[in-house]
């Protein structure tokens, strides 16, 4: 399955990460786009609403929020997480994109 990125904040992210948590996140896209839907924890959890968390464990937590769209996964945006529950504004950030496609 194409891994896509919603824009290129998200790419941004992605690059700005330390080289072993880059290389950890790809990883991960890369089961992602070999199990799509299939893919489940620890790797991946269903936020509902055709929202997903792409869980990266590491040294740096990392979240990135995608949806599944046109036959590929868009990832809509990531990022780092410091404590033990996702912020709320992350999330809504997540679903704020995830319009944006349905509209196109």
């Amino acid at each position: 399955m194409e891994i896509r990125y919603h824009n290129n904040q998200v790419v941004s992210f992605v690059i700005s990460l330390e080289t072993k948590t880059r290389s950890r996140v790809h990883g991960t896209l890369d089961l992602l786009g070999e199990y799509g839907h299939r893919l489940r924890m620890p790797f991946s959890r269903s936020l509902g609403a055709g929202l997903f968390e792409l869980r990266v464990r590491g040294t740096q937590e990392v979240r990135l929020f995608y949806t599944f769209y046109d036959r590929a996964v868009v990832c809509l945006h990531g990022f780092v997480k410091h404590g033990r529950k996702t912020p709320r504004r992350e999330i809504l950030i997540a679903k704020q994109r995830q319009k944006e496609l349905e509209i196109v």
